[in-house]
């Protein structure tokens, strides 16, 4: 499943909730709307809040992409 950050994390809950009890166990996170939060912010909470793998595209660097991994906000990560 692919998602854009959204402007509130939070407003996918219910959506997320119904995936994962359908089996999805991977959400790719992408850039959303220019006022949306970034794709970071929106994995850790797919992630951590939702208990779904994340891979979170559009990492700006190497140096983001370790701080991802490394505190456990995304799973998975794509340079952009």
């Amino acid at each position: 499943m692919r998602l854009s950050a959204p402007r509130e994390p939070s407003s996918y809950l219910t959506f997320l909730r119904e995936l994962r009890d359908l089996g999805c166990v991977l959400v790719a996170v992408t850039a959303g709307p220019a006022d949306a939060v970034t794709p970071a912010v929106t994995s850790d909470y797919v992630r951590n809040a939702m208990g779904l793998a994340t891979l979170c595209e559009g990492v700006g660097s190497t140096q983001e992409a370790e701080t991802l991994l490394v505190s456990g906000r995304a799973d998975l990560l794509t340079l952009a």
